[in-house]
């Protein structure tokens, strides 16, 4: 898949700081294509201390998919799938987010575009035997 050219700006992010159950906002420099930023994520690495990357909605700050991504063109081409869905993510409107499976179909987006869970360093790339 071609990935088209991703405008670089700063945009906010939410995380939440699980020792403290407080939410977060932090800026961060991304690539942004219709509505989705795909940027290195904020206090997560890979067990070698590589940089992972997320994918977050732009309006919302929150992340869109679960899953991490340890290359930038991996992230970025879950991110142009993303924006082929039926979903305007260049508006707030949270109704549209209600779509029958569209988390799932997030998910398998992110999987079918090497996305890992960060649960455990099993989960990790080059986290298994």
């Amino acid at each position: 898949m071609n990935t088209p050219r991703f405008k670089t700006a700063k945009i906010f992010i939410t995380t939440l700081r699980i020792s403290t159950g407080q939410m977060e906002t932090s800026q961060v420099t991304a690539g942004v294509w219709r509505g989705l930023a795909v940027h290195e994520a904020i206090g997560r690495t890979t067990l070698d201390k590589q940089p992972v990357y997320s994918i977050t909605h732009i309006v919302s700050g929150r992340q869109i998919s679960p899953l991490f991504f340890d290359r930038e063109s991996s992230a970025k081409s879950a991110a142009v799938a993303f924006a082929a869905l039926p979903v305007n993510w260049e508006t707030g409107d949270r109704e549209q987010f209600k779509l029958p499976g569209l988390k799932d179909v997030i998910i398998s987006i992110s999987v079918l575009c090497d996305g890992f869970v960060m649960e455990s360093a099993i989960d990790q790339p080059g986290g298994h035997a």
